[in-house]
């Protein structure tokens, strides 16, 4: 996995201001990914990579739905942006210095484990994320972890409910933001549609017999 030592020495500094600030840690799980750039000295365990130019960090999810699962978070010093919503032309620098964190962070990622050179991968956005603050999820397309448990999870991450990065990005410098480009009530609908294999297009009754495809060596097994 990406080195899990990095030099983290300044995000001492940062949770020393916030907490100068009077910045208080959350007690929701849905804004939990806010006390990672708030108070990141606290999670030093759990950031796995940073950017030299301290403007990202990466962290593991915490429940991945897939064996390679990440979130690359913005350390944004103006304001916390809390999803893709909010963005505009002015955070294009912002967008494309994520994306670079994800595809060095896949570096990392490929050049100490071999077993995932032939991995493929998906980089982007929830259209309707279940967290607030800004997060991009780099996601390997087994999709083999046990936290996979649901329609819900699986048609998340492998219909156009999951956005592309290059999409975001793109809609932003043509329209100035994606709220015209994505339409959230047909996101929504997008988690209730039928199990459907990423690679292959066969549809299943359920997860596990979803996994069991999945799993076996073949077309699919080849595609992962």
């Amino acid at each position: 996995n990406p080195n899990p030592n990095p030099k983290l020495d300044w995000l001492e500094t940062i949770t020393s201001k916030s907490l100068q600030s009077g910045k208080s840690k959350s007690n929701y799980w849905k804004s939990a990914l806010f006390d990672y750039i708030r108070f990141p000295a606290n999670f030093k365990q759990d950031i796995i990579w940073s950017s030299e130019d301290k403007k990202c960090i990466a962290i593991r999810d915490k429940y991945p739905k897939a064996k390679h699962h990440f979130l690359i978070l913005p350390m944004a010093d103006d304001r916390e942006i809390k999803d893709i919503y909010e963005l505009k032309r002015s955070h294009l620098g912002m967008l494309e210095n994520m994306k670079n964190a994800a595809d060095c962070v896949l570096d990392t990622l490929i050049m100490n484990n071999t077993d995932t050179k032939h991995t493929s991968f998906r980089i982007g956005f929830h259209s309707i994320p279940s967290m607030d603050l800004l997060h991009l999820h780099i996601i390997s397309t087994d999709f083999d972890s046990p936290c996979l448990k649901n329609k819900k999870h699986w048609n998340s991450f492998t219909t156009q409910f999951f956005v592309p990065i290059d999409n975001v990005i793109n809609a932003i410098a043509k329209h100035g933001s994606v709220c015209s480009t994505i339409d959230r009530d047909k996101c929504k609908e997008l988690l209730k549609i039928p199990l459907k294999c990423y690679h292959c297009g066969v549809c299943f009754k359920n997860i596990p017999k979803l996994k069991s495809h999945l799993s076996k060596k073949g077309e699919c097994g080849r595609m992962m």
